[in-house]
């Protein structure tokens, strides 16, 4: 299925630069996902380690319960009626 197609989010939460496996530059990095697939968002937070959801648990919980509010007003506009 071509990426354009896509009918719903993707994220990418990275973490600080110092704690991310995640490679920015070059095949397979950040930037190349983002080229790729340019419908992802990619989220930066940069106080906390590799286990973003246990280091910034307050920022982590911010974005989720966007994006699950997002999905759900999206899912609530496109229903049949």
């Amino acid at each position: 299925r071509r990426q354009d197609a896509l009918t719903f989010a993707v994220s990418l939460w990275v973490a600080s630069d110092a704690d991310t496996v995640c490679a920015w530059d070059g095949p397979g990095g950040i930037h190349d996902l983002k080229r790729r697939l340019p419908i992802a968002t990619v989220t930066k937070f940069d106080d906390a380690a590799h286990s973003i959801h246990n280091s910034a648990r307050p920022a982590f919980l911010r974005h989720l319960l966007a994006v699950i509010d997002a999905a759900s007003a999206g899912c609530l506009r496109d229903r049949p009626r």
